[in-house]
């Protein structure tokens, strides 16, 4: 992929030119002459990389959640059920199992 899409030539200048405004705009702040459009610029900037990161498969979600989260949703999508099913087996199951019908329980498993 490397060499069909020039991905590194692509990364390269783009992270240059980020990284070289990045760097004019910290250095107009140090010099207490920050201008608004700059921090505009800086959350323009962030959601750009960001959306690029994820195409790349190069930036994960933030938080475990959100990854569990998502492997949930394409589990139900590719078993084809729904949530509400699962948890009502899952309270079904759980009520077999107290009154110690265990061949049941296995059953709705």
């Amino acid at each position: 992929m490397s060499d069909d899409l020039h991905t590194l030539k692509f990364l390269k200048s783009g992270l240059q030119d980020a990284l070289r405004f990045i760097n004019n705009a910290l250095d107009m702040v140090k010099k207490k002459n920050p201008q608004p459009s700059v921090f505009q610029s800086f959350d323009s900037l962030e959601s750009k990389i960001n959306k690029l990161l994820k195409i790349l498969g190069l930036l994960w979600p933030p938080s475990y959640l959100e990854i569990l989260e998502s492997l949930k949703e394409k589990a139900l999508k590719r078993a084809n059920i729904k949530l509400d099913y699962v948890l009502q087996k899952i309270k079904e199951r759980a009520e077999v199992r107290k009154h110690r019908d265990y061949i049941k329980a296995d059953e709705i498993r």
